[in-house]
């Protein structure tokens, strides 16, 4: 397993205490993730509509989705798929935090290991390179853990201090790996 990771720079010593399962996800590249996930989008129309044309996931129960985590030279490309819909996004270090563009939008993810579980948070957005104002009210909130050898996580992102997005799951590594990793 690399050391030399995305989130092993990040995170420094608190990398090695994450779960076995979450040091490889972050830690080994080119791996394929697969799992399921439920998907709450918003009920107000309009952030509905928002999360729509920025190609978020579609709401759902037990949706299907993969991750595929490669390396680049700033970082780290990330392709999500829910059930077809593919989600890109590329993520570089950014002073001790994690720098996370998606299309148009870029945040600041601040991450932190308590008790073996990842938790990020963004509240610094910037689209097309301009700062979100804070009235937007913008926070994104995620954090990841293991159950055995299956990867779970939560992710919850908010527009003008309302829900925007949810989605809960987790994924299991396409090839089985030895728990003494």
């Amino acid at each position: 397993m690399s050391t030399d990771s995305l989130y092993a720079r990040v995170l420094g010593k608190h990398f090695a205490q994450l779960p076995t399962v979450l040091r490889i996800f972050h830690g080994v590249p080119g791996l394929h993730w697969q799992g399921r996930a439920t998907v709450v989008g918003s009920t107000n129309l309009l952030l509905r509509a928002m999360a729509g044309l920025a190609g978020l996931p579609k709401p759902g129960v037990c949706v299907a989705v993969s991750v595929h985590v490669a390396r680049t030279v700033r970082g780290e490309s990330w392709l999500r798929d829910f059930a077809g819909r593919p989600m890109m996004s590329t993520q570089h270090p950014f002073g001790a935090a994690i720098m996370e563009t998606i299309g148009l939008l870029r945040v600041h993810l601040s991450s932190r290991v308590a008790n073996g579980v990842l938790y990020q948070h963004a509240l610094v957005g910037r689209l097309i390179g301009i700062p979100l104002p804070r009235w937007l009210g913008f926070s994104v909130y995620a954090r990841e853990w293991a159950e055995g050898e299956r990867l779970h996580f939560s992710v919850a992102c908010f527009l003008f201090g309302r829900p925007l997005l949810r989605y809960t799951g987790n994924l299991a590594c396409l090839i089985p790996f030895a728990n003494d990793v």
